[in-house]
């Protein structure tokens, strides 16, 4: 038994003796074979010109399981990469500068001489306009029968009786119209006390008037007040009128 297991042992050594020889004659072979490793170590000893075999010392640290695939061992890498030149870039190129232009700075404008504008002409001026006045209390557009000039009351004859006009410091005015004295005999034949013909205000002056008929006398009378000035104020106006057309002042 003990030559047995002597003999089984020097078949199994002869056996791996044999593997380890076809092994090392691949690896022999395979010596001069550059894997495709990229790590930097092999990267460094590819470029030192070692090969990195299978039995390499960085084999097992940087290529890892035996599938790479071998790199012819005539193949370097380049350690001296060709840096790119420099291309001469024209910098600048001598553009023509456009010339300048002589620009005439002034032009002899001949300047507008003066001009003969008359100063002033003779134009005629309109003349006066007849510009028709107000009535005033003197003149009232029919024959009157007060003469005072400064009356502010005024009759005009007017038909068969008389037209009453307020008279102050901006004009006349027309008021109410009386009948004739006759008239007014002849309607009022049996009164034996004033009869009212009219009661009011003069618009130009503001005072009041009262025109009445007298029966005992047969007579108009009117009673108002001249307008107010600086030295006089409601001072009184009184006047009595037969059928004669006569005029008798009692207060003016």
């Amino acid at each position: 038994m003990a030559t047995k297991r002597i003999a089984n042992a020097l078949v199994l050594f002869l056996v791996l003796a044999i593997v380890l020889a076809l092994r090392h004659t691949k690896m022999a072979g395979a010596r001069e074979m550059l894997h495709g490793c990229t790590a930097e170590a092999g990267l460094d000893a590819v470029r030192s010109g070692e090969a990195v075999s299978d039995d390499h010392f960085y084999h097992d640290i940087v290529c890892g399981d035996h599938t790479a695939t071998p790199i012819p061992t005539n193949t370097r890498i380049p350690t001296n990469t060709p840096r790119p030149r420099s291309t001469n870039t024209p910098t600048s190129t001598n553009t023509p500068r456009p010339r300048s232009t002589n620009t005439p700075t002034s032009t002899n404008t001949p300047r507008p001489g003066p001009t003969n504008t008359p100063t002033s002409t003779n134009t005629p001026r309109p003349g006066p306009t007849n510009t028709p006045k107000p009535v005033s209390a003197q003149h009232p557009p029919t024959p009157c029968v007060v003469t005072h000039a400064a009356t502010p009351a005024q009759l005009c004859v007017s038909g068969n009786g008389f037209q009453y006009y307020f008279v102050g410091p901006g004009g006349v005015q027309e008021g109410p119209y009386l009948p004739s004295v006759s008239d007014l005999a002849e309607l009022h034949s049996v009164a034996m006390s004033a009869v009212e013909l009219y009661r009011g205000l003069n618009p130009m002056t503001g005072k009041p008037v009262q025109i009445d008929y007298l029966p005992n006398e047969q007579v108009i009378r009117v009673f108002t007040y001249y307008a107010d000035t600086p030295y006089s104020m409601d001072k009184p106006y009184i006047f009595t009128l037969n059928n004669s057309h006569q005029v008798t002042y009692q207060a003016w």
